[in-house]
């Protein structure tokens, strides 16, 4: 059961990064659900390619719980620690969104356990390291901490649980 504490009207910021392309746009102003302090379901369930493509991403009560989760365990914990923002890249993708950026069929994305993230500051290398060091050493409960590159594209990818619902502490690097 989710309890909405507010909503309030974002504004995203011109996301000029070069950065994991999939939510590197111009937002317009939106009605959004605020998940924590700094995290809203708005920012964890945009896509570029959803709004070209007409593919509605609006998940399921049961995925907003799995994303409010994420948040109040995982994201805004470690934004906290780690003193500044962090933009979600890609955060829940719908199955056929998964499909068409060509996410894993099994994605943790597609039921609102993962998302993918990069430092505001654009510290990718100190941020991995941030986040590694701070899993292990909070004892954080998780499932997946992914550091991926691709295409001159770096992030960290973070899941809270796999789609089955378990935490299997792995850390992986996908190239």
């Amino acid at each position: 059961f989710l309890v909405v504490p507010f909503f309030c009207c974002t504004f995203a910021a011109d996301l000029k990064t070069g950065l994991e392309p999939e939510q590197n746009y111009k937002r317009k102003p939106t009605m959004s659900l605020s998940l924590s302090a700094n995290f809203t379901l708005d920012e964890l369930t945009a896509s570029r390619t959803a709004a070209a493509m007409g593919v509605d991403n609006t998940p399921s009560a049961e995925h907003i719980a799995h994303l409010q989760e994420l948040v109040t365990v995982i994201l805004q914990p470690m934004r906290d620690a780690w003193g500044g923002g962090i933009r979600v890249s890609s955060g829940y993708r719908g199955f056929r969104l998964n499909k068409s950026v060509g996410g894993s069929s099994s994605s943790a994305h597609c039921v609102g356990y993962a998302a993918d993230l990069v430092p505001c500051n654009g510290k990718i290398k100190t941020f991995k390291a941030f986040v590694r060091k701070w899993l292990k050493e909070k004892n954080i409960p998780f499932d997946q901490f992914i550091d991926e590159k691709k295409n001159g594209s770096e992030w960290v990818h973070i899941g809270i649980r796999n789609r089955s619902g378990k935490q299997r502490r792995q850390y992986l690097t996908k190239r």
